[in-house]
Order: structure tokens, then sequence, then C-alpha cells
């Protein structure tokens, strides 16, 4: 069976080098499409502030957020630049109580769904969730 459709979940290409190299080879040969989605977590809980204090450490933590989205996306497309295969890359900050619904909604109509091992080094309670969700 061709997977036509490829999506895998980063939140460090330095991380998942290996699962973004694993990815391109299977687009490349089913002549395929590969979605990564560049996830940066927010990992505040509202509600763990005092009053006012909330809005400045959401702000905060939602800005560290989309940095860690966009510098993964800027290696996963320096990284996909040099692959012959069709491909598309997405910067998402996400809060982490949404990470779920976000990976499932991204996965659903996937064909084939790559992602790298959840534990071991460098590895954090996200990567679980991913592979929960997927």
């Amino acid at each position: 069976m061709a997977h036509k459709s490829i999506v895998t979940f980063t939140r460090s290409v330095d991380a998942d080098r290996e699962t973004l190299q694993w990815a391109a080879s299977l687009a490349q040969a089913d002549q395929g499409h590969l979605s990564v989605v560049c996830l940066g977590v927010d990992r505040i809980q509202p509600g763990a502030f005092y009053a006012g204090a909330n809005v400045i450490a959401l702000q905060q933590s939602l800005q560290e957020a989309q940095a860690e989205a966009d510098a993964a996306e800027s290696e996963a497309r320096s990284f996909l630049g040099g692959h012959a295969v069709s491909w598309d890359v997405a910067a998402l900050p996400i809060q982490i109580g949404s990470l779920g619904q976000l990976v499932a909604g991204r996965a659903q109509f996937a064909d084939l769904i790559v992602l790298s091992k959840p534990y071991g080094t460098g590895r954090a309670q996200e990567d679980v969730a991913i592979l929960e969700s997927a």
C-alpha cells in the first residue's frame, strides 16, 4: 500500500533527525506528501498564578512556545530542502492541555504517522502525549 499522506510531529529537528529522515524516505518511495508539524509547547497551567501575574506569565510562556515552534520550523525547512519529496511544514505553538486535540486533528486523515520514540534522553512528557494522541 502506498502512503500518499505522511505526517510527523517534532519539537526539535536535532532530536528527531532520524525520524524526519525516515518520514522523508517513505514519502519519496511512495511518491507521497510529508507534513511536518513543528510544535512549541506552552507548559503553563492556567490558574497556577496569583491574580495579575497569570497574564504576564502566560504571555511570556506563549512567546517562548512560538519561538520554539519557529526554530523547529526553520530547522525542518532546512533539513527537507535537500530532499526530493513533496512536503510542507507548519509551526504551531500550543498549550499543553490542548496538545492531544491538535495532534489528533492533524493526524486523523494521514495514511501514515511517523514518530520518534517518546522515552529516553532528550524526551519529555509532550513526546508521550504526542504518541498517545496519534
